[in-house]
C-alpha cells in the first residue's frame, strides 16, 4: 500500500484527484469481488468526471479560451486520462510492489480502456507490452521438478486479473497496429506455450490468454494460420 500510495502521490494532482484516491486505494486487495465492487464505483465516477472535463473543454473551444489547465485547476480530459494510466503503468512495472498494489494498478489500467481519446492507441499497445510481461512471468525465479521448470513464485491473482485486463482490451482494439500486436506477441504465442513441456506457468499463461481472446476477440482466431 505504501508503494501505491507514493506512485500517486507522484502523478497525480491533490486538487484534481482527492476524490478518486480512496478508491484507487482500495483496489489494492487480493479479494475479486472487493475489487470489483471498487471498480464498478471507481469507473462510474471517472466517466462522469471524464464528461464534464470534455464539455467544459467544447465550452471552452466554442468560446476560443481553450487552454492547457481550466481556471478552477481542473486538468483537461487527456491529461487527466493519461495521469491516471501513468500511476496504473507504474505501479505495476514497480519491482518492490506488493501483490495487492499490482492488482490496484492493473484494475486501474482496465479503468482506463474505457476512455477514447486521441492517445488511447498509444496507451493500448502500452499496456498491452505490460501484460504480455506479466502473462509471461519472464522475471521471476524458477526451480526445476522433473522435466518441468517451475516458476519459484508468480502470482495467479495477478496472472488472472492481467489476462482479463487483455480481454477488455482487445474488445476495444481498433487500428490496424493493435490487432497485429495482439495476434503477434499473444495469440500465436500462445499456441506454442500451450504445448511447452518444459514451463508449466507458460501453458497457464496460454490458457488464460486464448481464453480472454476467445470471449472477447473471437474473430482474431480467424485470422491466424493455425496449423496446431
Amino acid at each position: 500500500m505504501i508503494i501505491l500510495a507514493r506512485h500517486i502521490n507522484d502523478r497525480l494532482s491533490d486538487s484534481a484527484f482527492a476524490k478518486f484516491l480512496y478508491h484507487i486505494q482500495s483496489l489494492a486487495t487480493v479479494d475479486a469481488r472487493r475489487r470489483a465492487d471498487v471498480f464498478a464505483v471507481l469507473l462510474s465516477e471517472l466517466e462522469e468526471k471524464y464528461r464534464t472535463l470534455v464539455l467544459q473543454e467544447q465550452s471552452m473551444k466554442r468560446n476560443g479560451a481553450i487552454s492547457t489547465y481550466f481556471t478552477d485547476d481542473e486538468i483537461v480530459s487527456d491529461t487527466f486520462v493519461q495521469q491516471l494510466h501513468e500511476v496504473g503503468m507504474s505501479v505495476v512495472q514497480d519491482p518492490k510492489a506488493e501483490l495487492e498494489d499490482k492488482l490496484a494498478g492493473l484494475e486501474l489500467l482496465r479503468c482506463m480502456l474505457r476512455f477514447d481519446d486521441k492517445n488511447s492507441t498509444t496507451r493500448r499497445l502500452g499496456c498491452a507490452t505490460l501484460l504480455r510481461a506479466v502473462l509471461e512471468n519472464k522475471s521471476q525465479k524458477e526451480h526445476q521438478i522433473g522435466s518441468n521448470v517451475i516458476n519459484k513464485s508468480y502470482d495467479m491473482p495477478c496472472m488472472l486479473l492481467a489476462a482479463t485486463t487483455l480481454g477488455d482490451l482487445s474488445s476495444v482494439a481498433s487500428t490496424i497496429p493493435e490487432m497485429q500486436n495482439l495476434r503477434k506477441r499473444f495469440l500465436e504465442p500462445s499456441m506454442d506455450w500451450l504445448v511447452d513441456g518444459k514451463y508449466a506457468v507458460r501453458r497457464l499463461a496460454a490458457v488464460l490468454i486464448l481464453r480472454a481472446l476467445a470471449l472477447k476477440a473471437p474473430t482474431l482466431f480467424y485470422e491466424v494460420h493455425m496449423n496446431h
